[in-house]
């Protein structure tokens, strides 16, 4: 049997036997403009491999970037981290593992957000419960409990849906926090520029020789304000915002520079003045600029 199981962007393809754990990792794509007409399982993120300890029986529930493993006794659980970027996503060793004396073990588990859904398909009620990955049970409560609607029978399946969570106006109007940035940014925009870009942008500043920009201070200043005139004439291309409401977006702009390493030797760059060199800056730099505008469209 071929389990798919949602873990964040990806799906986990396991298929479980008395062994071992056969699984494969799938980037998931709902491609929203081309509803129906795509796979939304495009390719394999990873290659086939294999868990140890994850087999026959056991009861994968991803929570947050953690994954529950409820044992075929149905008392005993693992707690997994789920890093993607690992060759298995579900690496040993489990950050916690242990026995549950007040899980019924009739009971199925259904995560809800950062909440453990405890619910019995026979008799309809439930139990809720939190989920704390630093408890000794990693389960706290219960802080809820009762009977489920009676549409809900004995062969009702339960899957977990996060909705959309609204801004809280009374946290809109403090700096720092995310619900400060919800209500502000309409726009992230990632801007990349490979190594050796200032000449690249910047060169014909000193096309004639000209050895006034020296300093790594006027180079970054240089390079922001390049930027910045980058990104204006991007809205203006690929927006119908007009001239003088595209340039009164810059002054909305936040703009945060992100440099990482890079092993490019420094080379002459081709666009500048062939007297003066690249300037072997082995860095990369991304510009996240997160300006508050209006939505545009095309």
């Amino acid at each position: 049997m071929l389990d798919l199981i949602p873990m964040a962007s990806f799906v986990l393809c396991t298929i479980p036997t008395k062994g071992r754990g056969t699984f494969e990792l799938w980037n998931f794509d709902p491609q929203p403009n081309a509803p129906g007409k795509s796979d939304p399982l495009p390719h394999p993120y990873t290659g086939q491999g294999a868990f140890p300890l994850i087999k026959k029986g056991h009861t994968l529930i991803p929570i947050g970037n953690y994954v529950l493993d409820r044992l075929p006794d149905r008392k005993h659980y693992r707690l997994w981290s789920f890093d993607p970027q690992q060759k298995t996503p579900l690496s040993l060793p489990a950050i916690h593992e242990g026995h549950w004396d007040h899980i019924d073990p009739e009971c199925e588990l259904t995560a809800i957000g950062g909440h453990l859904l405890e619910w019995h398909p026979g008799e309809g009620r439930y139990r809720l419960w939190a989920f704390d990955p630093d408890h000794e049970d990693v389960l706290i409560g219960p802080i809820r409990e009762g009977k489920l609607p009676s549409a809900i029978g004995a062969d009702a399946v339960l899957t977990g849906y996060q909705p959309h969570i609204p801004v809280q106006t009374e946290r809109a109007d403090t700096p720092g926090t995310l619900d400060f940035m919800r209500s502000k940014i309409k726009h992230v925009v990632y801007y990349m520029v490979e190594s050796r870009s200032f000449d690249n942008v910047c060169g014909w500043l000193y096309e004639k020789g000209d050895e006034g920009v020296t300093t790594s201070v006027q180079k970054r200043r240089l390079m922001v304000r390049a930027g910045m005139i980058l990104i204006l004439m991007a809205i203006r291309r690929f927006t119908s915002v007009s001239s003088s409401r595209a340039s009164s977006v810059m002054s909305g702009i936040s703009l945060h520079s992100i440099r990482t390493p890079s092993t490019t030797p420094p080379t002459r760059c081709s666009r500048c003045s062939p007297r003066r060199p690249a300037t072997g800056v082995a860095t990369s730099r991304i510009w996240v600029v997160l300006f508050s505008i209006m939505p545009m469209t095309r």
